[in-house]
């Protein structure tokens, strides 16, 4: 069954870790109207690994249909111009 968080013992540092590159990313992309690829890249593809790796092949499902869901609305505002699609 497919869990709804983070590992219990886990879930602050994920939470802290996803706080902080969220400041950065919002403080880079005020600055500068840009979110750096340093930012965003990384979690993207170490949080399937971790997931997958505290809780099974469950959390690595559920961490990439979360991806899957969470980027299908960017997307699709991308498709039709309404917004930018980075560099």
């Amino acid at each position: 069954m497919l869990g709804l968080g983070p590992d219990p013992e886990l879930a602050p540092y994920f939470y802290l870790l996803a706080l902080v590159l969220t400041g950065i990313g919002a403080v880079t992309d005020y600055r500068t109207g840009h979110i750096p690829h340093w930012v965003s890249l990384p979690p993207l593809f170490l949080g399937p690994v971790v997931h997958g790796m505290t809780n099974g092949v469950d959390g690595l499902v559920g961490s990439f249909l979360a991806i899957a869901l969470c980027g299908l609305v960017p997307f699709a505002i991308h498709r039709l111009d309404g917004m930018a699609g980075g560099q």
